[in-house]
């Protein structure tokens, strides 16, 4: 029988490239990751897979949409609640997957679309919500167009990492690490701004956002393109 992994070996088992991407992101890195691990370790034991994880995000994930879209009061702290869960097994999953072994190109397909579908569909509902549905598609397709500049530019320029990792500190770098932190932490904004009444805000504010970290990707992409078309 094979022996069920230690806490040790599924904090191990992270990746140096996850570990180089979540370092700015403090939410993640000192909140996130580390509960995920305690969470995954507990399912291994309870013997609850990788993808079974991943469904239960998604169902999270989609029952929280829902109640959010819903708009009303009563159930829309439930709905942002039912997504941080969610979200916390989208890392528990991939901890799950290293720790055992069990990774494959489905899973890891399932865990990304399902992802991508809902950075786009939180902003929506939020936008049904709050009678700004304007407001909520224009964010998602900012996310999804932030999403897929990354992901293209990686295959294009074949960096592999985000376009905002330099050796030092510089302002576009301080621009990003602000806005990743602040877009790690959007759920737990959205719970304070349905408390208060006021979630139309979470639309404005990242939207704004958004916006900026699209212009720094598209500018560093056209400054890494002049800086390697100088070298050759």
């Amino acid at each position: 029988m094979t022996k069920a992994p230690t806490i040790r070996d599924i904090k191990n088992s992270l990746s140096p490239e996850k570990r180089l991407i979540e370092q700015d992101v403090w939410a993640i890195r000192y909140g996130i990751r580390p509960l995920s691990v305690y969470v995954a370790w507990l399912f291994i034991r309870l013997g609850v897979s990788c993808k079974q994880t991943v469904l239960m995000g998604l169902l999270l994930g989609l029952t929280g949409v829902f109640l959010i879209a819903v708009g009303s009061p009563q159930v829309t702290v439930t709905g942002i609640v039912a997504l941080i869960l969610g979200s916390l097994l989208d890392y528990v999953d991939g901890n799950i997957a290293r720790a055992t072994g069990t990774t494959d190109k489905l899973g890891a397909y399932l865990d990304l679309t399902s992802d991508n579908f809902m950075a786009a569909a939180v902003p929506i509902a939020v936008g049904l919500g709050t009678g700004n549905p304007l407001w909520g598609i224009v964010l998602a397709l900012l996310y999804t167009y932030s999403t897929l500049s990354i992901m293209d530019g990686r295959q294009v320029f074949d960096d592999g990492k985000n376009v905002y990792r330099d050796q030092g500190w510089n302002l576009w770098r301080l621009a990003f690490v602000a806005g990743t932190n602040a877009q790690s932490l959007h759920l737990l904004v959205l719970v304070v701004l349905a408390v208060t009444g006021r979630m139309e805000w979470y639309l404005y504010v990242f939207t704004a956002i958004a916006a900026c970290e699209i212009v720094a990707i598209i500018y560093r992409r056209l400054q890494g393109s002049s800086s390697a078309a100088v070298g050759d």
